[in-house]
Order: structure tokens, then C-alpha cells, then sequence
């Protein structure tokens, strides 16, 4: 009990330390809300919304009980900034090209071959290969498991939990196995969207929060840029631009929640494994 009133003064005090995050992150939900009216998903919506506060409680219980002094070094902000912005920046430009554009789908393979070299920007290839010439560690790019990093577990449960009670048609778990198997959902998850997602998310939001000696807004900034990424596929798909950007919006808790769990941990891999499994559609309204 004791622990659980101290996250609760310890979350209080974060929120009036950075009052115009918690503007930003109100607005993203009332986006949230809005869309999910839209779609007379309120009752959904709010299951989502709960379920993302209850595992940053979590999250932050979890640092009290297991408490890390590590973090993440970032050696030259300014210039780390620069690059791991500029290269989402170009990611987003790139996937406007090739999706909406020129609508990959429909190009020939002569032409799919041909844009492979634009998916080392896409999917985070060039990043990590850069920051590795740079000297940095795997480990201290995050890829280090600690014991705060078993917070995955309760954050999964939860998140499972709410969608089968709140959205059971949406559970897509069974139809992902018996269409990809274990092991491909395994690649499919943790490795092609939860490893590189989440790498992004980390050097972003550490790299922002660094620079703009600000990690609240860094942390807001980063989820930001991932979210939106999504939207020009979004778009390519449905034609429908309002959809695509507030379909973003929409996903702003999720990667929030997301990159707390690695700002709380100092470890990439306990979001690695919460993104890669999560496969209850939730967030999709």
C-alpha cells in the first residue's frame, strides 16, 4: 500500500514538473475519444485508455521495487538529434513515395527489387549500423535485460485481459497463430515490427529528450513521429486521409506507454516483447 501511494505522489509530481506534456497527451486523447465516438466505439475506446494508465502504474510500481541507476548515454546530442530525426523525417517521405505515390503494390517486381535500398531507411537498418560505427555498445543502445524488464508480463496480462473482456472479436491471437504459426508470428512480432519499432523509439526519445534537455517532451516528440510513419500506408489503403492521420492519433497511448516502459527499465527489450505480443487489437477502432 505504502509503495502504491508513493507512485501515485511520484506520478503527481511528474505531471506538474511538465505541465505541457500533459496538455499534449490530453489532446491526443480527446483525439482518441473523437474517433472512437465516430466509430461508436466509446466503451472500446475507454478499455484502451484505461488499460494504458493502469499498466503505467504498473510500470512505474515495478521501478520502486526494482530500481536501476543505469540509463541510456548519448554522447553527442545535438548531432544524434539531427540524424535520428532526419532519418524518420525521410522514413515518413519514403513511405508517402512508395505507398501513396507511387503505390508499391501495384509496381512490378523489377521496380519492388529497386526500392528495397529505401526500406534500410524505413526499417531501422541504417540507424543502428550508424550508432554502432560510432562506438556505442549494444548494450548501451539498450539491448540489456535487467529485473525490471519481467514488468512485461503484468503489462501483457493487462493489456490481453482488457481486450478479451472489452473487445473479444478483436482478439487476434488464435488467427495469427494458425496463419503464421509460432515462429512466424514470433519474427513477424518481436523482430520485424517490436525490435525495430521500439530501436526508433528509443534513440529518439533519448536522443529529443537529451538535446532539448527535456525527457518528458522528447518521450512525447518521439511517439509522435512513430505514430505518424504509419499513416501513409494507412492512407494508401483506405484513400481516406482524416482516417490515416487521426488512425495515428489513435496509437499515441499505445506508444507512449511503450517508450515509458523503456525510459523506465534503461532496456529496449520489455518493449520489444509487450509491442511484439501485442496482438489483441485494442487500440484499432
Amino acid at each position: 500500500m505504502t509503495n502504491m501511494i508513493g507512485v501515485v505522489r511520484m506520478q503527481w509530481g511528474t505531471m506538474r514538473r511538465h505541465p505541457w506534456t500533459v496538455v499534449c497527451i490530453l489532446l491526443c486523447i480527446v483525439g482518441v475519444l473523437e474517433l472512437a465516438v465516430r466509430h461508436a466505439e466509446l466503451p472500446k475506446a475507454l478499455a484502451y485508455l484505461g488499460a494504458m494508465l493502469a499498466c503505467a502504474f504498473i510500470v512505474d510500481l515495478f521501478a520502486r521495487w526494482f530500481p536501476t541507476q543505469w540509463d541510456f548515454p548519448v554522447r553527442r546530442p545535438q548531432r544524434e538529434t539531427a540524424l535520428a530525426v532526419g532519418i524518420e523525417l525521410l522514413a515518413i517521405v519514403l513511405m508517402i513515395l512508395l505507398f501513396v505515390v507511387f503505390q508499391l503494390n501495384n509496381l512490378s517486381t523489377a521496380w519492388k527489387i529497386a526500392s528495397l535500398p529505401a526500406f534500410a531507411i524505413i526499417f531501422p537498418i541504417a540507424l543502428p549500423l550508424i550508432l554502432l560505427k560510432r562506438k556505442y555498445r549494444p548494450v548501451e543502445l539498450g539491448i540489456r535485460f535487467n529485473a525490471m524488464s519481467w514488468v512485461f508480463l503484468p503489462v501483457l496480462l493487462v493489456t490481453a485481459a482488457t481486450a478479451y473482456l472489452a473487445a473479444p472479436e478483436d482478439f487476434t491471437l488464435g488467427s495469427l497463430l494458425a496463419s503464421e504459426g509460432v515462429v512466424g508470428a514470433l519474427v513477424t512480432g518481436v523482430i520485424t515490427a517490436g525490435l525495430s519499432e521500439e530501436f526508433v523509439r528509443m534513440v529518439l526519445q533519448t536522443r529529443l529528450g537529451a538535446y532539448l534537455r527535456n525527457p518528458a517532451i522528447g518521450w512525447f516528440i518521439a511517439t509522435l513521429i512513430w505514430a505518424f510513419l504509419h499513416s501513409p500506408k494507412w492512407y494508401a489503403d483506405s484513400g481516406d486521409l482524416y482516417e490515416s492521420l487521426m488512425g495515428a492519433v489513435r496509437i499515441v497511448p499505445l506508444g507512449l506507454l511503450w517508450g515509458y516502459i523503456t525510459h523506465r527499465t534503461k532496456s529496449l527489450l520489455p518493449a520489444t516483447l509487450v509491442h511484439g505480443f501485442n496482438v489483441w487489437g485494442l487500440q484499432n477502432f
